[in-house]
């Protein structure tokens, strides 16, 4: 999961260095497939669609957008800059490092729990000590 959200926010990283902004038209709308929306731009004289989702506000059906688009891929394309499509990748990576470190805390206590409290004697050792616990009361 990292690994995939790293590559993505990376990708993201490289386009903002060559991204360039055009007016686009909004040509549809699917609010049942993430609130995504068709963008229509013309780049050199050739039509591309591309699509995204607002992260704030409203948009409309053939409004006028500004938006972010990869000269390489002009069908790629962002209603934010490609800067800021990586960092909001790069968002839910601390608490994914977190729960790892969480989980990975939790299993090695788990597993010193079960291993006994006094290290180096394994149970059924029949040299171990004994142990006399006396409660006072």
């Amino acid at each position: 999961m990292l690994i995939v959200i790293g590559f993505g926010a990376v990708s993201d990283f490289a386009i903002s260095k060559r991204q360039q902004t055009a007016e686009a038209v909004v040509v549809g709308h699917h609010p049942d497939d993430h609130n995504l929306y068709d963008l229509r731009i013309v780049v050199g004289g050739r039509q591309y669609t591309g699509r995204d989702t607002p992260l704030s506000g409203t948009i409309y059906v053939n409004q006028k957008v500004h938006i972010f688009f990869d000269p390489q891929a002009p069908q790629n394309m962002s209603l934010i800059s490609f800067s800021d499509v990586g960092e909001h990748d790069l968002a839910p990576v601390p608490l994914l490092v977190l729960g790892v470190v969480g989980i990975l805390g939790f299993a090695l206590n788990q597993r010193k729990a079960k291993s006994g409290a006094l290290p180096g004697v394994r149970s059924g050792d029949e040299d171990a000590p004994e142990i006399d616990l006396k409660v006072k009361g």
